[in-house]
């Protein structure tokens, strides 16, 4: 018996000596190697979450008990083929590259529905829809004032834009300003008297219309108002700045001269200066400091015509949009686009997406360590889809990781892939020369159907 006892403790003691350190390194994301190459080698991980969770994962052909989120650990460095597959959803597949001592993240994966369905809001034929603030429609079916519709995306609720008794209902409704977060709009009209101008500090059913006509100049350069303060009116015409206060129906005519554009953001005005300075203030004015210690070269970047708009991003990333669609900043690279630019959306921290006819492109702002410069290490811009047909519109989806954008008459839903360019999936056809709208808040898609131009909506991802 006593030999038995010294073999199980020889074989104790190899064993535990084997197989101990390989615990010991397993834990801390070592493994054995196997094949002509073997050895000890250095692990990464997978960290995969979709919306709706809930995916089964396949690693090659191989399926894992857990469902997403979850994480992929102790994996040798190399690409993995990875599926996710969730019931009534369309199935997602990737090749990822994993690393010694990385985590790769497959964060914020959006798992479409097999069918997307349309659901009729108003079934009401509609000619137009246009996008007020990110949680308005305003919809039209004629050009007369009266016919307007504002539909309230957050409560589905629809009202007129103006009552049937109102001495406005019976105009012409020519154009209108909207800027971005805003629920004001402004509206120009042709009445019994001539052109007119309607505000309406908020879209709210029975809110109150307001004629400032004589407070505005006619045929301005550029329009706007910041989105958290409404009562302040500005207006560049010609190098002049004039400041509308609506509530005090007041105007500055020389509020700011010299002027070669501007901007408002968080309650802070921004201008450029005709001498290549920029400069921040308050609304009123006030608390006046200037951003750079050395003017933009403004004739040689800026040329020597047209206005810019001023847009800030968080850390006080500045860029400027002219007229003829040029993008540029106020420090290297200067100039990311020369022409051509259709719009652009801000995606906070520091992300924008922007578009021409043509392609799409994202620029990342990393943000500035204290006391440099606010336009300081601006990146390179990052074209994401190329050769469209007439892009018109586009907006951030699921925290960034997506895009929607329309393209003519058709709507595309593109997964950002930050190893290469994905292929756009095709969500539907719209109503021709109709916009869309995207809200991340509802998470649904809203548009006017191409045959019947009711009022319709899919959902991309729930609702928050």
């Amino acid at each position: 018996m006593r030999w038995i006892r010294r073999i199980c403790w020889v074989l104790f003691v190899i064993i535990y000596l084997t197989t101990c350190p390989l615990l010991i390194l397993y834990a801390l994301g070592y493994v054995l190697k196997p094949g002509s190459e073997q050895g000890i080698v250095k692990t990464g991980l997978i960290a995969i979450s979709t919306n709706p969770p809930g995916a089964a994962v396949y690693l090659g052909n191989r399926r894992y008990t857990k469902r997403t989120p979850t994480v992929l650990r102790n994996l040798l460095p190399g690409e993995y083929s990875i599926k996710l597959v969730l019931k009534h959803h369309q199935p997602w597949t990737r090749t990822v590259a994993v690393e010694a001592q990385r985590a790769t993240a497959l964060n914020h994966i959006l798992l479409l529905p097999q069918r997307l369905r349309e659901d009729v809001l108003l079934a009401e034929p509609f000619e137009d829809l246009i996008p007020i603030g990110g949680r308005f429609l305003l919809l039209r079916s004629t050009t007369r004032t009266g016919d307007a519709v504002v539909f309230d995306v957050k409560t589905r609720h629809s009202w007129p834009l103006v009552p049937m008794d109102s001495p406005y209902a019976r105009t012409k409704l020519l154009g209108h300003v909207t800027i971005p977060e805003s629920p004001s709009l402004l509206l120009r009209i042709s009445g019994p008297t001539g052109e007119q101008l309607l505000w309406i500090d908020r879209l709210e059913q029975d809110a109150p219309v307001e004629d400032v006509t004589r407070l505005i100049p006619k045929r301005p350069t550029l329009m706007g108002w910041d989105s958290s303060s409404r009562g302040h009116l500005f207006v560049l015409q010609g190098n002049t700045l004039i400041r509308v206060d609506l509530a005090e129906k007041a105007v500055y005519p020389t509020f700011l001269e010299d002027v070669r554009g501007y901007g408002v953001s968080n309650r802070m005005l921004y201008a450029l200066m005709m001498d290549g300075t920029l400069v921040r203030m308050d609304l009123e004015g006030k608390a006046k400091e200037r951003l750079l210690e050395t003017a933009i070269p403004i004739r040689p970047l800026f040329g020597r015509q047209g206005a810019f708009r001023i847009m800030v991003g968080e850390h006080d990333a500045i860029l400027f949009l002219g007229e003829r669609g040029e993008l540029l900043a106020g420090r290297l690279p200067y100039r990311f686009v020369d022409r051509d630019v259709v719009g652009v959306d801000w995606l906070p921290p520091n992300q924008l997406l922007l578009w021409t006819r043509e392609q799409l492109g994202v620029l990342e702002f990393p943000e500035a360590p204290a006391g440099e410069e606010v336009t300081e290490s601006l990146p390179e811009l990052q074209w994401v889809l190329k050769r469209r047909v007439n892009l018109e519109q586009a907006f951030w989806v699921f925290h960034g990781s997506h895009v929607v954008f329309r393209d003519d008459t058709q709507v595309f839903l593109l997964e950002l892939d930050p190893d290469g360019i994905a292929q756009p999936a095709l969500l539907l056809h719209v109503k021709k020369q109709s916009a869309v709208m995207y809200s991340d808040e509802t998470g649904a898609l809203y548009y006017l159907d191409r045959s019947t131009g009711e009022l319709r909506t899919i959902q991309l991802i729930p609702a928050r």
